[in-house]
């Protein structure tokens, strides 16, 4: 990758002046020639030598955000700060190689400040910008979503006045932090991280086509959830059409993304086209991968299209078959109290009372297993349907109990995200 500099113009001059720009340019080519050798970082980090012992400025994340705007101007190159970019970025990727992950960190960050001075399309920035995101992706590989996070927002945050990172290096990244903010209940969080990451440096590149569409997928589930069909209709369509032309129509690619399209038709009030798309996933999946989690979900979201149309005993073959696939695999999540919760409420409502209490006592103890943090609203609302159920055979002390459950957890859903750890520290188990 070749380094940008911004050209030195200039007309006729006296011979004095022609030195000094024989000597300005003659430094300029050494302090680039430098910084070029420093632009990739190391994608696998093994065992190595310690970082430099001198440690960059513990405020660099406050300066960063504190000056973004000086970014959007390109201005005459600081010599003293340039040259200061090089053996930082070396001393990141060095930090890095050690699994330091904080000293890269620091390192980076700092680097990152070197470039104020830089045009916002000098590949320096990009570099700087990727070596960032690197960090984050390893405090994601740790489960460390809150340090991920502050990396992901300073980089956000040099977005907004045009300094942008590589799509190639923030896709993955951004994807995994927004499934996160997903399962989390921040769909407002991810919506705004991959509009960021559809409008990256590269983002529309031929070579990215792919991975765009795979984002465009995800934020428009996100759309979808927030309720925001005519956002999301487009998005979705558009995967869809890419994933059958891709991988043919009868993928589980293709499936896979028929279940969001069917979602939408549902959230529409669409039922012959949601019942449709939503048979036409479970026919191809059931063929291809009979005991995956996308299977369970097909046939959870049509026993729950059912059910919305109080066509409960229609409800009960898929609800059936989603809960008898994950009691197969053994598998253990939210995904599990929902199947549970979907085939408990179509047996209450086809009169099947006694399956029906099991199949709620089962839901409510998976759910009381539940890290608080994955406590979602459509989780919570089994809570809501189990005790209208105990209601209905005048279990009053059980009902009781399970809606005063159901506003604490729902309470604590609604917290801000900066809050949410403290709510944790609060929940009862």
């Amino acid at each position: 990758m070749e380094c940008e500099s911004k050209p030195i113009n200039g007309s006729e001059r006296r011979p004095k002046q022609q030195a000094v720009r024989w000597v300005t340019r003659l430094l300029l080519i050494l302090i680039l020639s430098g910084g070029c050798h420093s632009l990739s970082y190391d994608s696998a980090p093994r065992p190595g030598t310690a970082p430099d012992p001198a440690t960059p400025t513990e405020a660099a994340l406050q300066k960063v955000a504190e000056k973004p705007q000086a970014a959007s101007k390109p201005s005459t190159l600081k010599t003293s700060d340039i040259a200061r970019w090089a053996p930082l970025t070396a001393q990141g990727r060095e930090a890095m190689r050690a699994r330091d992950f904080q000293g890269a960190q620091d390192a980076y960050t700092e680097a990152l400040l070197q470039t104020e001075s830089l045009s916002i399309h000098d590949a320096r920035v990009r570099s700087a910008l990727g070596n960032i995101l690197h960090v984050a992706a390893e405090y994601q590989r740790q489960g460390d979503w809150t340090k991920a996070e502050t990396l992901i927002n300073l980089v956000v945050e040099q977005s907004l006045i045009g300094r942008l990172a590589e799509f190639d290096a923030a896709e993955p990244v951004f994807a995994r932090q927004a499934k996160h903010y997903e399962e989390m209940n921040r769909p407002e969080a991810a919506a705004e991280l991959m509009r960021t990451g559809l409008n990256l440096y590269g983002a529309s590149a031929p070579r990215a086509v792919q991975r765009r569409i795979e984002l465009e997928s995800i934020l428009g589930e996100v759309y979808l959830r927030m309720g925001l069909t005519t956002e999301a209709a487009p998005l979705l369509f558009t995967s869809l059409e890419a994933a059958q032309s891709r991988y043919g129509p009868n993928s589980v690619r293709a499936a896979s993304a028929l279940l969001p399209v069917a979602a939408l038709y549902a959230e529409r009030d669409q039922f012959e086209p949601a019942q449709r798309t939503n048979l036409q996933a479970i026919q191809i999946l059931e063929a291809k991968k009979p005991d995956s989690l996308v299977l369970v979900r097909a046939h959870d979201q049509l026993a729950r299209l059912y059910l919305d149309h109080d066509r409960a005993k229609e409800a009960l073959p898929s609800a059936r078959a989603a809960v008898e696939i994950l009691d197969r695999t053994g598998h253990k999540s939210g995904i599990r109290v929902l199947a549970l919760d979907s085939l408990a409420t179509a047996q209450s409502r086809s009169g099947e009372v006694a399956a029906a209490d099991r199949n709620y006592q089962r839901a409510f103890a998976d759910y009381k297993k539940l890290p608080v943090e994955a406590q979602q609203e459509d989780l919570i609302l089994m809570l809501d349907h189990y005790a209208a159920f105990a209601r209905s055979r005048n279990q009053k002390t059980l009902a009781k109990k399970l809606s005063e459950r159901a506003q604490k957890d729902r309470a604590r859903v609604l917290v801000p995200p900066d809050q949410k750890s403290d709510a944790a520290g609060e929940a009862s188990e």
